[in-house]
């Protein structure tokens, strides 16, 4: 096993305890685990948090059968489905995201006819522009008309949750989720609340939500330096090792060029070592140049274009190294560390973009 992915048990555990003890015991959180699980692994991480998760949520049936296959839990579908898709996700058990009267129609038809009363989360676009029903149109909508599913809560999304900047349109659609409340409270309905995700819980806390959505702060990131320093929570730990061994070592003289595209030429003589891993792997191209894994807790720098399977580092500071040694790509060698964040801001990215770029094809350990 060359190249593998080690998920950290005790560290995933501990992220979720640090949101649960500091929000209220009413709350749930809705572990998110979309996305195989932010490319983590949905099977792995779903099996480490069952213990203590309240409920998931996912994007689509694939991700729930998996989910299911493991859990008993509650599991919320983001994404709307087709009319195959929903009789799938009835069958398997499943609460859904409803963001349109249309699909409100097609759902309660379909649970009709299965002889089934999923539970519901409307979706309200509080000027996210993206899905979701508009407040205005709340109005047309009676609950008691669709007898086939339970309405259990309203729901929407902060878009700037993660910029000061911007953190003052937080307040804005908070309020367009109240006023869709309200609504809803005229109408003799009380539902249940949420909008926190990982960064809005993590500065502001929990106080009226029902439900909370975590996503990146499981997998122990703070979505943005802002969202780092004025957080409540200071302990999130990094649950991954993204892990390869050295296949081949070699020298080169001076002014050698190295890779496709000769875009890097040696400026000495250079100690090289190659490893099994690339751009097919998930590792991004544009760390080519620029980015550095760890071997022997030593910063080793790429050289010239990752390739679709290999990727060629410097290794000439490290004087007993040998094939076979242990590579990090991502991920902690003793006290020295590259992050999941360190990596992204490399090629002017997000986490996530990192995290669900990894094959799923790579065998996730739980260590």
């Amino acid at each position: 096993m060359n190249t593998y992915i080690e998920l950290n048990k005790k560290n995933i555990v501990h992220n979720y305890l640090a949101f649960k003890i500091n929000i209220p015991a009413k709350t749930k959180i809705i572990c998110v685990v979309k996305a195989n699980a932010y490319g983590y692994g949905l099977m792995e991480i779903t099996t480490i948090l069952d213990k203590v998760a309240d409920m998931y949520a996912v994007d689509n049936v694939d991700e729930l059968e998996i989910v299911r296959d493991i859990s008993s839990k509650p599991v919320l579908i983001f994404q709307q489905l087709s009319s195959d898709e929903i009789k799938r996700a009835l069958k398997i058990g499943c609460e859904f995201s409803v963001g349109s009267k249309e699909y409100l129609i097609l759902l309660d038809k379909i649970a009709k006819d299965a002889k089934s009363q999923p539970k519901v989360h409307i979706e309200i676009d509080a000027k996210f522009g993206r899905t979701g029903f508009s407040s205005k149109k709340l109005g047309g909508v009676s609950i008691n008309k669709y007898s086939n599913v339970i309405i259990d809560s309203v729901y929407s999304h902060y878009s700037c949750s993660t910029d000061s900047s911007l953190s003052k349109f937080n307040i804005i659609q908070e309020k367009i989720l109240r006023k869709a409340i309200s609504t809803f409270k005229k109408k003799g309905v009380n539902l249940k609340c949420h909008i926190s995700s990982t960064s809005s819980a993590l500065i502001h806390g929990i106080q009226k939500d029902d439900y909370v959505r975590i996503g990146a702060g499981l997998y122990g990131i703070y979505p943005s330096e802002y969202v780092e320093k004025h957080s409540k929570v200071k302990n999130l730990l990094p649950i991954m090792r993204w892990i390869t061994r050295i296949s081949h070592i070699k020298e080169l003289p001076k002014n050698h060029p190295v890779g496709y595209g000769q875009t890097y030429k040696t400026k000495k003589i250079t100690k090289i070592a190659v490893l099994p891993v690339g751009y097919g792997f998930g590792y991004n191209r544009h760390l080519s140049n620029r980015g550095s894994v760890l071997i022997h807790k030593t910063l080793c720098p790429i050289l010239g274009l990752i390739s679709m399977t290999t990727i060629t580092v410097d290794v000439s500071k490290i004087k007993n190294v040998k094939i076979g040694d242990e590579v990090v790509l991502v991920g902690n060698q003793g006290n020295k560390i590259i992050s999941v964040t360190q990596v992204a801001n490399m090629i002017g990215g997000i986490h996530a973009e990192i995290s669900t770029s990894i094959s799923p094809l790579i065998k996730r350990v739980i260590v």
